[in-house]
């Protein structure tokens, strides 16, 4: 062989060894080795591995495992650390740091990693055991009591499963050992994801890292038709975020709606508003369908007449959210009025939203409404943090009329509180000038400021009550004060 060949062989051989779909089969044995329990071979084959893929969290997250089921914790430990620190509320890392702390002895630190997990994924069944693990270990009467609760509802959300075993006013902490199933059988491959591992650098966790979106468009539909936003042009959608964690540490009144990913939802309410200086109160009723596809996907119509300045309108608001690809979402929403006295004739809103680390996102929202006497364009910009089970979220507005005049400013500060699973209260402000219809039905640019009050309540799995309040001072014209309530059927 000429020295040319030589060279472009070995070439050959270098690329071949840097392309993925070679170091994929690494990764494979490795996992197939820790699957066949031969841990010291399954370590070494990550640990090969991890030297051409660094940032392979999945590889970290099994090798963590490989090293707590070969009783060198603190090196396990390690690795989970490293990987919480960059996602803190990965429930797959929680629940892989509190199985290592709970086989090392110390249940009662894993605690607080097992609530955030099944908060942040309360579908998953192993991590409602392992919380009862835990608290039965940990020991007395309160905890105790608190598994008693939390067994009751792991029932309720997974009637298949067998949970004779877990009898809290029997079991003791020897004949759990047998239950505790730190790492369930022989899956090592899907490394707890639900879908088949394919090695990539580019995208390692496969689970959402915060719960799904269904509680998003909740949101959007509950704060769409709070009685503020009806009379103005601009209005401040909220962001997209993801379901909000919820947290059943104590019994909880209402279980919620167990975990679904396709489920139709129907709201029935109506709003009624007292004004000062002589104005009419003001009412309307709506109902409001919402449909979801898939966790990343939902489509929602609304029907909804009102009285305002004796005027009567309706119209109808339909969107649909969706999310694309990982940490990206996107909502399109239209609406059209009939009658249009008092609301737009049309109007049509977008927005983009991105979900970074440590449960932090942000959107760009546009929209363009079309009035009779004008129109109006406006962009605004949302930025929310989850922490625990609350999230905060700010967000800056600018609007203008095409008639003229400068662009005005808006802002809005909101946060709520989530409960059980499903349900929520909150607390928002917003101040600034903004652009709204009023008893001339001509839209104009005035101050405003907004208190409001709202929530949501699942009473059992299938029923919930919504509600709103809001005070409101529009300039020196008025000063409103309104309640909203709805309820709520989920199919």
């Amino acid at each position: 062989m000429t020295p040319v060949k030589q060279a472009c062989l070995l070439a050959s051989l270098v690329m071949l060894s840097a392309h993925p779909a070679a170091h994929a089969s690494l990764f494979r044995e490795a996992a197939s080795a820790a699957d066949s329990r031969q841990f010291d071979r399954a370590e070494r084959l990550l640990r090969d591995w991890l030297k051409t893929h660094v940032g392979d969290k999945e590889a970290h997250l099994l090798l963590g495992k490989v090293l707590m089921r070969q009783g060198r914790r603190a090196e396990a430990l390690a690795e989970f650390d490293e990987l919480l620190n960059k996602r803190p509320q990965n429930p797959y890392y929680l629940l892989a740091k509190a199985e290592t702390l709970i086989n090392d002895g110390r249940p009662q630190e894993a605690l607080p990693l097992l609530k955030l997990a099944r908060s942040v994924k309360p579908s998953k069944e192993e991590i409602w055991r392992l919380q009862l693990t835990a608290l039965l270990e940990a020991g007395g009467e309160d905890r105790r009591l608190q598994a008693a609760a939390i067994l009751k509802e792991a029932k309720y959300r997974f009637p298949s499963a067998k949970w004779d075993e877990l009898d809290v006013s029997k079991q003791s902490v020897a004949a759990l050992e047998e239950t505790r199933q730190p790492f369930p059988s022989a899956k090592w491959n899907e490394l707890d994801t639900d879908k088949q591992y394919v090695p990539t650098e580019a995208k390692i966790d496969r689970q959402p890292e915060y719960p799904q979106p269904v509680m998003a468009l909740k949101l959007a539909m509950e704060v769409r038709w709070r009685p503020g936003l009806g009379t103005q042009v601009v209005e401040r959608p909220p962001s997209q975020p993801p379901k909000p964690p919820a947290t059943t540490e104590e019994p909880v009144a209402a279980e919620g709606p167990k975990p679904e990913t396709k489920f139709t939802e129907v709201e029935v309410g109506f709003s009624y508003d007292r004004l000062d200086n002589d104005y009419d109160p003001w009412q309307a009723s709506y109902i409001t369908a919402n449909r979801q596809f898939n966790e990343n996907s939902s489509a929602y119509a609304t029907l909804r007449q009102s009285r305002k300045f004796g005027l009567v309108d309706k119209e109808i608001w339909a969107g649909y959210y969706t999310r694309p690809i990982e940490n990206w979402n996107a909502n399109i929403e239209g609406s059209f009025s009939p009658t249009h006295k008092t609301q737009a004739r049309w109007s049509l809103y977008g927005q983009l939203g991105h979900t970074f680390d440590n449960g932090i996102g942000a959107s760009l929202g546009v929209r363009h409404s079309v009035y009779d006497l004008a129109a109006n364009n406006s962009g605004g910009l949302i930025l929310e943090r989850y922490f625990g089970s609350f999230r905060a979220v700010a967000s800056t507005w600018k609007s203008r009329l095409d008639i003229g005049g400068d662009w005005v400013d808006s802002h809005q500060l909101q946060t709520e509180y989530y409960y059980g699973d499903g349900n929520y209260v909150g607390v928002s402000y917003s101040t600034g000038r903004e652009v709204y219809v009023g008893w001339n039905l001509a839209p104009q640019v005035d101050d405003s400021h907004s208190w409001t009050l709202s929530g949501s309540h699942w009473v059992n799995n299938n029923w919930a009550a919504t509600y709103q309040f809001v005070h409101n001072v529009q300039g020196e014209w008025y000063t409103r004060r309104g309640i909203n309530v709805g309820i709520r059927h989920r199919f």
